[in-house]
């Protein structure tokens, strides 16, 4: 998460703030890249749809509740 603007570790003059890249690995990478194509494999093969975005999330708007973008 981000911190807040406020927030006093943004002050010290010792501490150094980085960005979370636990998953900016190749191995990471590759385990991604792999489960999405046996996720398309899936679908293609079966019709399932195993991760479907929550239209209930606050971040989903009502531009894709819509339905697809032809």
């Amino acid at each position: 998460e981000p911190l807040p603007r406020d927030s006093r570790l943004i002050g010290f003059p010792n501490a150094v703030l980085t960005p979370h890249l636990g998953a900016a690995t190749h191995e990471a990478f590759a385990a991604a890249s792999r489960e999405a194509a046996l996720k398309v494999i899936a679908f293609q093969s079966s019709g399932e749809v195993s991760d479907r975005l929550p239209p209930e999330a606050p971040w989903f708007s009502a531009t894709f509740r819509s339905g697809p973008v032809a």
